[in-house]
């Protein structure tokens, strides 16, 4: 059903070119997002690049999409890509980029990845979801001494909540 999913978005968006009815940025959002909720992470990609091709600028919305099927899928290479392709078309990531970013990392357990992430993340958008992802990265790949310097960190200019603490308590177990 997924890829049927992300098979009839594309087919409706060459339907409407055929029809001319020329798909703007919001009717490839759709497709796209259609297509990384369909894990089908190349067809949204490939949507990405058609709309580079007919000159309609990708928006944070296009990228996120893209970023949040990296991480239910825990694809961190997917994931660099996205956030540098957002900088080259001069689309700036915000909190909901980088966190889904991380998410991947965190579905891999790549705590190395998501503490570059994070320190390359402005830290005027890092909230408490973004520390508790790199966090459960850390935990993930049993790197508790990183997890214990980012509770720490978390400290300094948030309110850690009950999932850093209870990320933490897992890597103990």
């Amino acid at each position: 059903a997924k890829q049927k999913d992300a098979d009839g978005a594309t087919s409706l968006l060459h339907l409407m070119r055929e029809r001319l009815v020329m798909p703007d940025v919001v009717s490839y959002n759709s497709a796209v997002n259609a297509c990384a909720r369909g894990s089908c992470i190349h067809q949204a990609v490939a949507l990405m690049e058609e709309m580079q091709f007919y000159r309609l600028m990708a928006t944070e919305v296009s990228f996120n999409s893209i970023l949040h099927a990296c991480a239910r899928s825990g694809d961190v290479a997917r994931a660099q890509e996205t956030l540098a392709e957002m900088a080259s078309r001069r689309c700036v990531p915000g909190s909901i980029s980088y966190n889904s970013a991380l998410g991947a990392c965190a579905k891999a357990g790549d705590s190395r990845t998501a503490q570059r992430i994070l320190h390359e993340m402005p830290r005027f958008l890092r909230d408490v979801v973004t520390y508790n992802t790199a966090l459960n990265a850390a935990v993930q790949e049993g790197d508790l001494a990183t997890a214990e310097d980012l509770l720490a960190e978390l400290q300094q200019d948030l309110r850690p909540d009950v999932i850093s603490y209870s990320s933490l308590i897992s890597g103990y177990a």
